[in-house]
């Protein structure tokens, strides 16, 4: 069963000790993230780039909900497969 972080709500595999943010599972307490200042900066600004891409999906009216659950993760996986395929075009 996976761990939800109680510091970030991250979702954490169920053998996590700690999670990205610092929280610590077995002391229950923030330890030092794993994350750098310059990591935490680029994955705010991922996230804050994501939420006008996932505003459509709000606009879908009485659909059940499962349907957005698809449709955000078609829009992850598909956001996953284009920095894919931009990291490969990179050169070596």
């Amino acid at each position: 069963m996976a761990r939800d972080c109680p510091r970030c709500g991250l979702t954490n595999p169920t053998e996590a000790q700690r999670c990205d943010c610092g929280y610590d599972f077995i002391a229950r307490k923030v330890r030092a993230s794993f994350l750098t200042n310059k990591q935490r900066i680029q994955i705010a600004k991922e996230a804050e780039a994501a939420e006008p891409a996932l505003d459509h999906l709000l606009r879908f009216g009485d659909r059940p909900p499962y349907v957005f659950l698809v449709l955000a993760i078609v829009e992850f996986l598909g956001t996953l497969a284009a920095k894919a395929i931009e990291k490969l075009k990179r050169p070596r």
